[in-house]
Parts: C-alpha cells; sequence; structure tokens
C-alpha cells in the first residue's frame, strides 16, 4: 500500500513502501514471530515523510487469514498530517459505509479501517477505477505491470490533528 501526505504548501507526496525500502533505509522497530502475535514487523519510515509528520511506522501482520497494517502517525507542530492510505487490486470493489468490499471470484474480503488517537478527519473510503503509470516514474525490472488494465486502486483518506499529536490506523483485510 501507498501513503501519500499533503505538505503544508498543498503538494502531495505519494510514496510506495517498496521504494521506501529501496531507496531509503528504513529502520526495523520489531519483529512478530509467534502466533499469538501474528507474524510481521514493525518499521520506522519518519524519514520518508519528515517535511509532514514528526513520525511515521508502519507495521503488517498476518494473523492466521487476516492481514493487518498499522501506521502510527504523529503530527507535526503547526499543522495537522491529512494522508491517504491506496492499495492496488484487481478484484472487483464496491464502497460501503464503512468499509470496502473486494470481490474476486467467489471469495469476497473487506478492507476497513479503525482510527483511534488524535484523529481531526475519520477515514473515508473510495475507488480509482482507472490506473495510470506516470511516465515520471523510473522502470522498475521487478514491475511487471507495465499496463494497469483491471486494477482499481482502494483508498482511505484520514488526516491526525495538529500539535505533535498521534493517530493510529488499524486496516484490516479480513
Amino acid at each position: 500500500s501507498t501513503l501519500s501526505f499533503t505538505w503544508s504548501d498543498g503538494s502531495v507526496a505519494k510514496r510506495h513502501v517498496t521504494d521506501q525500502i529501496t531507496y531509503k533505509p528504513c529502520s526495523v522497530v520489531e519483529t512478530y514471530q509467534t502466533g499469538e502475535n501474528g507474524y510481521g514487523g514493525k518499521i520506522d519510515i519518519t524519514d520518508h515523510y519528515s517535511d509532514a509528520a514528526s513520525a511515521v511506522y508502519r507495521s503488517v501482520r498476518l494473523d492466521g487469514q487476516d492481514l493487518l497494517v498499522t501506521d502510527e502517525i504523529t503530527s507535526q507542530e503547526g499543522h495537522d498530517a491529512p494522508f491517504e492510505w491506496r492499495m492496488v487490486t484487481t478484484a472487483d470493489v464496491v464502497v460501503e459505509n464503512d468499509c470496502v468490499r473486494l470481490t474476486h471470484g467467489e471469495k469476497t474480503v473487506y478492507l476497513y479501517c479503525e482510527a483511534s488517537g488524535d484523529v481531526s478527519q475519520q477515514p473515508e473510503y473510495g475507488v480509482e477505477q482507472e490506473i495510470v503509470r506516470p511516465e515520471s516514474w523510473e522502470p522498475r525490472a521487478w514491475d511487471s505491470y507495465q499496463s494497469y488494465e483491471g486494477f482499481h486502486v482502494v483508498k482511505f483518506s484520514a488526516s491526525v490533528a495538529a500539535g505533535q499529536k498521534t493517530g493510529v490506523f488499524r486496516t484490516y483485510l479480513k
């Protein structure tokens, strides 16, 4: 998934997690290797968003068949930290009131976000039906998707209140 922050001047910085790990170092804060806590880890990606937030941590856990992505975002002193969470999928997408339904063949899963802490805007869900890879993006040998026909972007936008406040966004795929 991608996190995009809106800077104080109104411009947007959109960064994909694989770009974060590949092009700029991230610190592994914690790993989860037991069935009790699921399997996964937590990384510090603050350096990638330092112009928009004081701290940004992402953890990913696989617990049985469920995926949980948690983003902990601390705003800067002078302004809110509005952001957008995005995920690419080939599933059929229906935005419902409090979640997104993803259906592929006979299987249906739901994506939803629980927001807690100093949240100034609760998650608002959406979908983009067409994906266009910007020509400014460098080609990546491992990225076989040069055409994104049939793909959709599932997303939600939210914001953390100004003043070194922290919001926690737990995004589930169940």
